[in-house]
């Protein structure tokens, strides 16, 4: 309930559009370091793709050599 007390007094003190200000400050600069997070997770997913592809790659360049040597 304190927090509540807080936020009402913070209101009744300087006027909502300026406490809405801090909230949405507060919220945003939240989410920025959430998808900040996501982005590196994804990242390296797409990393680990690369290189799993690039691996696929030569494994497939080395089959089909083989298979024209054997031709």
């Amino acid at each position: 309930m304190e927090i509540y007390e807080t936020i009402i007094n913070a209101i009744t003190t300087v006027g909502f559009p300026i406490v809405m200000a801090g909230v949405l400050f507060w919220y945003i600069t939240k989410k920025d370091v959430l998808h900040n997070e996501e982005i590196k997770s994804l990242k390296e997913s797409l990393d680990k793709n690369s290189s799993l592809l690039d691996e696929l790659k030569g494994l497939i360049t080395y089959l089909v050599g083989e298979l024209k040597k054997n031709d």
